[in-house]
């Protein structure tokens, strides 16, 4: 412990003992002093008296000497007991004052010894110089983050760093400049997937909304990356925030596929599928399965490529398994994203692989599924794809499909 903490204990039971010990003393003194001086009032008032009585010849000489001469005699008696017991008197003083002045120094420090906490200034120094080091990181931090700004200013055509500077501005929790920040990456990256989840986070973190210009990115993210977790997440979200319960819940069970089990995330995303399907009235029980469930209306596809196409294809180019309406929208009503290393494979298409509210497999009878091997990894499909398909006319006559990959996109 410091010099300080034992100066500051020594002055403050030294405070104490004198509170307690200097009312005792100055009693002491007025208690003697007052009983005195009492004594000697009394003497003079009385010897006043018999001299007004002998000057008014109420007294005889005789009697006046007599009755002086006996207050005379009492107030030495007075004064001789006062001098006898004084000694008395302060003996005793001396001791309660000798045991106050050990008592209270030994009842302090027992009880600190039993109440208190030794390390107190030890943990409090050590608070203090953590304290003061996270402020120099800080301030470390924002000089960084600071001159990378500076240094944007001057090569406004760095995406790199305006990313960079995208992710320091979030961790100190600036959002606004965050926000622009990954606006300027975007700029330069295009419709890149993660660059689009990035700075659609960064603009629901300034907004405190996923919606609008957030929500556009996120789902044409999700359109390019159907897997994405980060997009899934994101995509439930703006969904739930916009009342599309069943969309959210969408995304989410097929998110729940592609994470650990028995991980934080896995348990936190259970308990929110959990609260969403009790709101939209479904029995949270269904929370708990390992996969969402499949719909009446899926599709089971079986997927193979074509063995002449065997050594064109890498085994880590992305497969999209997805089914599209027959007639209307283009946008893949459900789709699961493979690669190549897993075929042959058979796959399960159905409504909680939708990507869009309204646009699901079960809102159309006649559809189109198609297998397409990208050499891109998007969603979006480019010349030079490897693909196959088959035409549902009748999905529930039509529960499974088979498609071979076999012709290449023009």
């Amino acid at each position: 412990m410091s010099i300080l903490f034992w100066v500051l204990v020594v002055t403050l039971i030294l405070l104490a003992i004198g509170i307690v010990i200097v009312p005792i003393i100055v009693n002491r003194q007025l208690v003697s002093s007052d009983k005195q001086q009492h004594n000697i009032t009394i003497a003079r008032q009385r010897l006043a008296d018999l001299k007004q009585s002998h000057a008014n010849n109420q007294l005889s000489d005789t009697d006046f000497k007599q009755q002086s001469g006996e207050i005379e005699l009492a107030l030495g008696y007075d004064l001789e007991a006062e001098a006898d017991s004084t000694p008395a008197q302060s003996s005793q003083g001396k001791w309660a004052i000798a045991i106050l002045v050990w008592f209270i120094p030994f009842l302090s420090l027992l009880s600190y010894l039993m109440l208190g906490d030794l390390d107190a200034l030890t943990k409090l120094e050590k608070q203090n110089q953590i304290s003061q080091q996270r402020q120099n990181d800080q301030q470390t931090i924002e000089t960084m983050v600071a001159g990378l700004a500076e240094k944007m200013k001057q090569n406004p055509d760095d995406a790199k760093g305006w990313q960079m500077l995208g992710r320091s501005y979030k961790a100190m929790k600036k959002f606004d400049q965050a926000a622009e920040a990954y606006g300027q990456a975007y700029r330069l990256l295009g419709d890149q997937t993660e660059i689009m989840l990035l700075y659609a986070d960064a603009l629901g973190l300034q907004q405190g909304t996923l919606k609008g210009k957030a929500a556009e990115l996120v789902t044409k993210a999700v359109q390019q990356e159907p897997e994405n977790t980060t997009g899934l997440w994101l995509a439930g979200m703006a969904q739930a925030e916009q009342g599309h319960l069943q969309t959210a819940l969408q995304h989410w069970l097929k998110l729940k596929t592609l994470i650990k089990p028995d991980t934080k995330e896995y348990n936190d995303l259970n308990s929110l599928i959990g609260s969403l399907q009790q709101r939209i009235g479904e029995q949270p029980a269904s929370a708990t399965n390992d996969a969402p469930a499949a719909s009446a209306t899926g599709i089971n596809v079986s997927v193979s490529l074509d063995e002449n196409w065997g050594d064109k294809v890498s085994q880590s180019d992305t497969l999209f398994i997805y089914a599209q309406a027959l007639q209307g929208p283009k946008m893949p009503l459900a789709i699961a994203k493979k690669q190549v290393s897993d075929l042959p494979l058979s796959v399960e298409l159905n409504d909680s692989m939708a990507m869009m509210p309204g646009m699901t497999l079960s809102s159309f009878e006649q559809v189109k599924v198609i297998a397409r091997i990208s050499k891109s990894g998007t969603a979006m499909p480019q010349a030079g794809d490897v693909m196959g398909f088959q035409v549902v006319k009748d999905k529930q006559a039509t529960p499974s499909v088979q498609v071979e990959i076999n012709q290449l996109m023009p």
